[in-house]
């Protein structure tokens, strides 16, 4: 009778103790579920530059180097995920592409309108990490970000790009994205340009744009109070957009605003968010 009182009490114990807190433990970014998807299109014709190091281009030669002109869409789907782990596809399309330059390389993509890349990366919930399916480390995951991260801080700094770069920027300026939290008011006074600019967009493209994180490098990236980037801005020259995600897809180092002909400026640009389920 006593030790089955004492298994009993094991039992209880184990539950109180283990499993209870950890059914009470909250999921990490719960809005993103299996078939969760998003798609990113930029407004007007961008500059994309892509290195001999990235994947997907088999031709290249040691420094080789394609620019394109073309609209970029860039789209991720959640295949599976555990607590801390999601299995993501990432799709980089560049379609009607108006210009190719090539820089040593066997065969130039000449005559193309639209080339497509497709891989599938695990990304670590938790500090943005993201791997390929073997599990080498890639880099920083940046589509997305885990707003825990801003925990009790206002400003966070993140290196989102690991190179190479082209020669024509350092990897210092393309690397470093500052992570700000635009909930705080004192922030939003030290911001208040950028703040504005947030504000803007969401006037033009839909109130659902509006910023609770903002990104800032070497371009202008705004999430939503989930995490979901919402928009990148290439508002100036040389504002450039760089991400270990893109490269690892298309080698891509950079993608930034065209000069206009006419008027020898660079329009802005921006990358926003088209379509998505998250949410619904």
């Amino acid at each position: 009778m006593i030790l089955l009182v004492a298994a009993i009490l094991i039992v209880v114990l184990t539950y109180v103790i283990i499993i209870k807190p950890i059914q009470e433990q909250p999921s990490l970014m719960s809005w993103l579920k299996e078939g969760s998807y998003a798609v990113y299109t930029t407004n007007t014709t961008v500059r994309i530059l892509a290195n001999a190091s990235g994947g997907g281009w088999e031709f290249f030669k040691k420094g080789g180097y394609v620019e394109f002109q073309g609209k970029l869409i860039i789209t991720w789907r959640l295949l599976s995920r555990s607590y801390e782990k999601a299995l993501i596809q990432l799709n980089v399309t560049i379609s009607n592409i108006s210009k190719v330059s090539c820089h040593n390389v066997s065969y130039c993509p000449r005559g193309v309108n639209v080339i497509s890349s497709v891989k599938s990366f695990i990304v670590n919930l938790a500090d943005m990490s993201f791997y390929d399916t073997n599990g080498s480390l890639l880099g920083t995951w940046n589509l997305f970000i885990n707003p825990g991260m801003m925990l009790k801080k206002k400003m966070v700094p993140v290196i989102v790009y690991h190179g190479p770069c082209d020669g024509e920027v350092t990897c210092e300026y393309l690397s470093k994205l500052l992570l700000v939290a635009v909930d705080y008011a004192e922030v939003k006074e030290e911001l208040k340009g950028l703040y504005q600019v947030c504000l803007s967009i969401a006037k033009t493209y839909g109130e659902d744009m509006k910023c609770a994180y903002l990104g800032m490098g070497s371009s202008v990236l705004a999430y939503d109070e989930r995490g979901l980037l919402r928009w990148v801005l290439l508002g100036w020259r040389p504002a450039m957009f760089a991400s270990d995600v893109l490269h690892q897809v298309m080698g891509v180092n950079f993608v930034s605003p065209v000069v206009d002909l006419v008027t020898g400026r660079f329009p802005p640009a921006i990358l926003y968010l088209s379509e998505t389920n998250v949410g619904q």
